[in-house]
């Protein structure tokens, strides 16, 4: 069984992963090469949004698994349909048709409440400030 876990910005997607392994026996199977959002809206402003990791610390490296592409992913899944695997690297509709096909594959859409999300964002990013429409917007917890 594959299961993608598919979801907006900070809305849960890793933290339900390292549940998947750490209770369920599930093994995470990640691209090696992932790009990141900007930030802010300029093409000269350099911040980018952190990349979540799994802070499991007790488990293995085993439970791990990085690929070069999401076709190579998918290739290791179905020689391997039986066992137990997650991912949270689907990010195009095209990759998603691909996995759909499958009969293992199941996709979990994720959410959260929109305060969650942005403590999250928060600790996740450089600043606590967002740029929108060109103007610096306060800090939500000011308002």
């Amino acid at each position: 069984m594959l299961i993608g876990l598919c979801g907006g910005i900070c809305s849960g997607k890793h933290a339900i992963a390292e549940y998947l392994i750490q209770h369920q026996g599930f093994q995470l199977l990640e691209l090696k090469s992932r790009s990141f959002p900007q930030i802010a809206d300029e093409p000269e402003d350099d911040r980018w949004l952190h990349a979540s990791e799994f802070t499991g610390k007790e488990r293995s490296q085993p439970s791990q698994l990085s690929f070069g592409s999401a076709e190579s992913l998918l290739d290791f899944a179905t020689k391997n349909w039986q066992g137990l695997w997650v991912t949270t690297d689907i990010w195009e509709s095209v990759t998603l048709d691909r996995f759909l096909q499958r009969p293992f594959f199941l996709l979990v859409s994720v959410d959260a409440p929109v305060s969650l999300r942005w403590q999250r964002f928060r600790e996740r990013s450089d600043s606590n400030y967002i740029l929108c429409c060109k103007y610096t917007i306060a800090r939500v917890k000011d308002y």
